[in-house]
């Protein structure tokens, strides 16, 4: 039986089979398992695959660091919305 997380079930393992199989278990999680490490029945550490990458956030990211490039200059106003960097993302 494994630990039940936000609708996820996770297969429980020791610390000891993890530092055993950590290579094995990284190749399950890139199969999309979820793993849970315990110590001495208490749960301290979860292997879980990262979340889906938003590509339009990092686009989004990328204009706001290049339109902040532009400002350098003090003078100069920084006025942007969260709509017109993700609209200068898609160009990127």
């Amino acid at each position: 039986m494994g630990l039940q997380i936000q609708g996820a079930v996770l297969r429980s393992i020791t610390v000891d089979e993890a530092e055993q199989r950590f290579r094995a278990l990284l190749d399950e999680v890139r199969g999309g398992a979820r793993i849970s490490v315990g110590d001495r029945y208490v749960p301290i550490a979860a292997i879980v695959p990262p979340p889906p990458r938003d590509d339009m956030r990092d686009l989004a990211f990328l204009a706001l660091k290049r339109h902040l490039s532009r400002c350098s200059d003090k003078s100069s106003p920084r006025i942007w919305t969260r709509a017109s960097l993700y609209r200068e993302g898609r160009r990127i």
